[in-house]
């Protein structure tokens, strides 16, 4: 009994303790935290490591997170503040027998300020990402150096001078896999559990109290505290995102009342002038929209729902009858993607039934400046190119052009806009 009852008390007490956001205060002059060296600290190719801060000064080259000690060794990676070279600028490096490195604009990091701070390598460009938006990108090949150094947040052992961070450190994640934008910005505002493929690192510094910041992954890199004291963190949140906006006749653009607007599992319906908002957990999303008198839209991108933000999709549809009244659509989809575009540009068709399908392309004027023609069309998704060109092969001039594609006695017509 006294067992079930010490067990619960612990458990409760990590509950209540993580309801309240912490971070690291460092001083500037000789705090740090310390993670010893491990192979899985040591990717050879592929890196991301990443960051909440808030920084109060600077001076040199002020530590976030760095497998580096500045000594003979050889040096891992650095995520740091450059005010040597470019005065309060963000600054990714990897050591390859060498520096190599990506800064991002002066005064990337506002004094006072929480910003999300990554620095990412594929094999052969380095990028920094300021609030998850990238912020610089620098071509090199090559793979990440083997360093026998601890990981170090916010400073040194040593002390070394101008390499001390002022301020506060929050959420550090070390990963093997280079995260993509789109991944680092849907992330950011998240807690993780430690589980996530790839990462091998995680320091979400939410104790509280104590002297060490316990890795949340299976690896169970703790870091040991030297001087850092606790403090609010960065209030990491799981709100909900949005997608908001019309959905319009796209030769009239009369609001389309009654659309379901489908975005993974989640469902809703537009109002009378067309408007629609749906609310979503942070995440990638395939957003659809569909009405029985109207062709069945589907965004040609996953969607990025970010916590707190509202993204703005507005989407037009067409009358599902054609220049042929009342004739049963063949094709439940189309779409061209990029639009605007330059210098070409997808077409993409869904159809219901094997066919032959005729796709023309007119200007302004009415004129039929290209037509593209497909042979036993399989069902379900397809895709053609259009380059820009005429029948004689020469590209024609920016502008609006029509679509239209043409299945037995189904016709329907979409607009895209060539730009130069």
């Amino acid at each position: 009994m006294k067992q079930k009852l010490v067990v619960f008390f612990i458990v409760l007490s990590f509950t209540c303790l993580f309801a309240q956001d912490y971070s690291l205060y460092f001083d500037g002059v000789d705090d740090y935290v310390e993670i010893m060296d491990a192979p899985e600290l040591n990717p050879a190719n592929t890196i991301t490591v990443e960051a909440w801060v808030k920084m109060e000064n600077y001076s040199g080259l002020p530590t976030i997170v760095a497998k580096d000690d500045w000594s003979s060794v050889e040096s891992g990676y650095v995520l740091r503040i450059d005010d040597y070279s470019n005065v309060n600028s963000p600054q990714f490096q990897i050591g390859s027998y060498g520096w190599f490195g990506v800064q991002a604009p002066q005064g990337s990091i506002p004094y006072s300020e929480w910003t999300h701070v990554a620095g990412t390598f594929d094999g052969s460009t380095l990028k920094i990402y300021i609030n998850g938006a990238e912020a610089g990108s620098s071509a090199f090949s090559g793979s990440i150096a083997q360093s026998p150094c601890s990981v170090y947040i916010g400073g040194h052992y040593n002390n070394y001078v101008n390499r001390q961070w002022d301020g506060q450190v929050d959420e550090v994640r070390i990963w093997n896999i280079c995260r993509t934008e789109s991944e680092i910005m849907m992330d950011m505002q998240n807690p993780l559990t430690g589980s996530e493929t790839g990462l091998v690192g995680l320091w979400r510094m939410q104790e509280g109290t104590g002297s060490t910041t316990y890795d949340l992954t299976q690896n169970a890199f703790d870091g040991s505290i030297y001087g850092a004291f606790w403090g609010e963190g960065y209030p990491m949140t799981i709100e909900d995102g949005s997608v908001a906006g019309l959905v319009l006749e796209d030769s009239t653009w009369v609001p389309i009342e009654g659309a379901i607007i489908t975005l993974g599992e989640y469902e809703t319906t537009t109002f009378v002038d067309g408007s629609y908002t749906i609310d979503v957990p942070p995440g990638e999303y395939q957003l659809s929209c569909e009405h029985d008198d109207y062709l069945y839209y589907t965004h040609p991108e996953n969607l990025v729902v970010i916590s707190s933000q509202i993204t703005e999709i507005n989407i037009s549809l067409t009358p599902l009858v054609g220049s042929h009244n009342n004739s049963i659509p063949k094709v439940v989809e189309l779409a061209n993607y990029p639009n605007p575009f330059n210098p070409s540009t997808t077409i993409s068709f869904s159809v219901v039934e094997q066919s032959d399908i005729d796709i023309s392309i007119y200007n302004l004027k009415g004129q039929r400046v290209k037509q593209l023609e497909i042979s036993n069309v399989e069902l379900g998704m397809n895709e053609i190119v259009w380059n820009g060109d005429d029948e004689s092969g020469k590209l024609v001039s920016s502008g609006i052009y029509f679509y239209t594609i043409i299945s037995g006695d189904f016709e329907v017509s979409r607009k895209m806009l060539l730009l130069k």
